[in-house]
């Protein structure tokens, strides 16, 4: 049987660590969340975000309105600049539908004090790879504001989220509903993916919709980080964007445009095996498949093949994961994310077996041909022959890889690939029914354009010079084949040919049936193809 005494020292520390975990859950020292909350509310604001919605695959239907979208955002300095989620506002978006730009048409801000009066702000920046924005209150809506707040902004304190541990107390502030709503509970975790987007805090805070672009406070009621997203179908599983990444982005945002650094590497994780056939005595590092032109890891001597065993303080392991000062693990492209554009920092990497120092110089990831679109870049097209013609763009790419499948994945798979992005391609996007384009049976969407006349096309330019060459006078002594047809080659080895005369017979006929009336955006009416 067994005695009481072995109870007690079974039990006596367990009921200490029991302790232990519920004071590591609670405010620091001097601070509970009441008083936190109540410190730091005001500076907490409902963000209500009107937009309108155009399709990328369509561009010529134009803005439709469509309806409201709300979150939460904080102020973080006395001039009036908010941090809130990308997704709150607006973007780029990908579905089965198709490919949408959702453009904030107005933005509106309430605060607890504030009531049903309303706040004007402007989008100074948004970032939706790093589904992070920044607004800041209009300068004519500042007097009002203050006079309603006790003459000053509340202003939140970004904190140190490098320093949070698992079982450390975390409080989420938002607008699920109409009033400010405050839910307490403690970092579960940190998601360890060697190639995402940030190293996402895990908390068990119960966040909804509402909550997203709101702060998490830490038990000194500094900013650890903006709320982001949950994971759907589970309870208290929330995740966090750690707010260290996002001051490495403040700069850029301030500035209007935002990017994340980058090495400008394509990399593969190693084994022991590799190691030693390379003569490296470290059981550690990555190996560089590719250096991009241009990039930082190139202007920093790096070659194709060189071993990264370290970056700046963190050492990185076969898997692509660094470890930070206190021991956390981090994958490599969030490690990179806590470090801003223009940045130095040492960098060790083994060559020929040799151990080498550098010193590396962080920088966007150099500008593709096929690049992303994002949130107000203009939206070029041509439509001719009943089809609608756009540059290549990522996208654009996501949209008919993923929806429309069939013989297109194979054919646009490659430009998945960012080696391969390097020249400018043009596809189709949309073709009207009954149009010569859709009759010929030969071209669709998804078709990537090779060669218009024989000529090779790269640009949307090149196509317009090719689509623009002057048809002949019937009978005359220039009249030819070539000059009577337009013929276009795309990626699967198709081929057809047009009559211009067909073409511009349908023009109008097409334009009264589907109610576009122009062939390109206002802005691209003067390019003429040369």
């Amino acid at each position: 049987m067994l005695s009481t005494s072995w109870f007690l020292r079974v039990l006596t520390p367990l009921a200490a660590l029991f302790v232990a975990l519920i004071s590591t859950a609670q405010a620091a020292p001097g601070l509970d969340w009441a008083e936190i909350v109540s410190r730091y509310r005001d500076g907490v604001v409902r963000v209500t975000s009107h937009a309108t919605r155009q399709s990328v695959l369509q561009p010529f239907l134009g803005p439709e309105p469509t309806g409201a979208t709300r979150g939460a955002a904080f102020f973080i300095d006395d001039a009036g600049h908010l941090l809130t989620n990308a997704h709150v506002l607006g973007g780029v978006q990908v579905n089965k539908e198709g490919v949408f730009i959702r453009q904030p048409a107005s933005i509106v801000l309430t605060t607890p004090r504030s009531g049903f009066d309303r706040f004007e702000a402007q989008l100074v920046a948004i970032f939706e790879k790093g589904d992070v924005a920044l607004l800041k209150l209009k300068e004519y809506e500042r007097e009002r504001f203050l006079k309603m707040h006790g003459g000053k902004i509340t202003v939140l304190k970004l904190a140190d989220s490098d320093q949070l541990a698992a079982g450390e107390g975390v409080v989420a502030l938002g607008y699920p509903t109409e009033h400010l709503t405050v839910t307490e509970g403690i970092v579960s975790g940190f998601t360890r993916s060697a190639s995402g987007v940030y190293q996402f805090i895990q908390t068990n805070s119960a966040l909804n919709p509402g909550n997203s672009g709101g702060p998490s406070l830490d038990g000194q009621g500094g900013v650890i980080g903006i709320n982001s997203k949950v994971r759907r179908k589970s309870e208290n599983i929330g995740f966090i964007i750690p707010i260290n990444a996002i001051k490495s982005l403040l700069p850029g945002l301030r500035e209007g445009q935002a990017q994340f650094p980058a090495l400008g590497i394509g990399w593969r994780g190693m084994d022991a095996n590799t190691a030693e056939f390379l003569g490296m005595p470290e059981k550690r590092g990555i190996l560089l498949t590719r250096v991009e032109p241009g990039g930082a890891a190139d202007a920093a001597g790096l070659r194709r093949l060189d071993v990264i065993t370290q970056l700046g303080d963190s050492p990185i392991n076969f898997r692509a994961i660094g470890q930070l000062p206190n021991g956390r693990q981090m994958g490599l492209a969030p490690l990179l994310r806590r470090y801003a554009n223009g940045q130095t920092l040492p960098l060790r990497f083994y060559r020929d077996g040799a151990l080498q120092q550098t010193d590396v110089t962080l920088q966007p990831y150099p500008e593709q041909a096929i690049g992303d679109l994002r949130l107000g870049d203009p939206i070029d097209y041509e439509i001719w022959g009943g089809a609608v013609f756009q540059p290549l763009n990522v996208k654009i790419l996501s949209y008919l890889t993923k929806y429309r499948g069939g013989g297109l994945v194979e054919w646009l798979a490659p430009y998945r690939l960012s080696e391969n992005r390097g020249r400018a391609r043009v596809v189709i996007t949309h073709v009207f029914d009954n149009s010569p384009v859709h009759r010929s049976r030969k071209l669709g969407v998804g078709d990537v354009i090779l060669s218009a006349n024989g000529e090779p096309i790269e640009t949307l330019a090149d196509l317009r010079a090719q689509l623009a060459r002057p048809e002949p006078i019937a009978g005359g002594s220039g009249e030819n084949r070539a000059q009577r047809f337009v013929t276009l080659e795309v990626e699967d080895g198709s081929f057809a040919a047009f009559s211009r005369h067909d073409v511009a017979r349908n023009e109008a006929r097409l334009k009264m049936i589907y109610g576009y009336e122009r062939n390109r955006p206002a802005f691209a009416e003067s390019d003429d193809g040369e």
